[in-house]
């Protein structure tokens, strides 16, 4: 008898010997055909499973790596916001940002009417990180086609919570 095989039949013979019974392991609700996937994650068909205001909160990673998938779509993403002349991105990293590694950032485009308030604008945000929101389409990459996409109409951008201070 293995060790795991060992243990295991001690655990059953105290667990015996001061009358604790074994139960089934608990059963779960069969969902009859519906989906239970968590919103902003794909369920087993590929389909986004939609937040009630109908954007999708992916991670950065996903979009990079899934980018037929949220093609089109409005989502929600934080990222490191860089500001510049034909440089307008959203960075995985500030790592990222400071080397300008442009294969892995998403390039924005601002709805300049949408902004939080007329006072501020992008470059209030400039080496920021943010969440931010907008439609993304993988075919327009941005300056010189540096870039993994873009995200369009951008009408939400807010400055991410740090819960940190090291």
């Amino acid at each position: 008898m293995n060790t795991a095989a060992s243990i295991v039949a001690t655990i059953s013979l105290v667990l015996a010997a001061i009358g604790c019974e074994r139960t089934a392991a608990p059963q779960v609700p069969e969902t009859h055909g519906e989906q239970s996937a968590l919103p902003g994650f794909p369920d087993s068909d590929g389909a986004l499973v939609v937040y009630p205001n109908a954007h999708s909160s992916p991670s950065f990673v996903d979009v990079l790596a899934n980018k037929e998938r949220y093609d089109g779509k409005r989502i929600r993403i934080f990222g490191f916001l860089h500001v510049a002349f034909e440089g307008t991105a959203i960075f995985y990293s500030k790592d990222h940002a400071d080397r300008l590694i442009s294969s892995e950032a998403i390039w924005a485009s601002f709805d300049t009417s949408a902004m939080p308030n007329e006072d501020i604008g992008p470059k209030e945000f400039h080496r920021q990180w943010v969440l931010i929101e907008g439609t993304f389409n993988m075919d327009s990459r941005g300056h010189l086609s540096a870039y993994s996409g873009e995200l369009e109409s951008i009408d939400r951008i807010e400055l991410a919570d740090k819960y940190y201070n090291d």
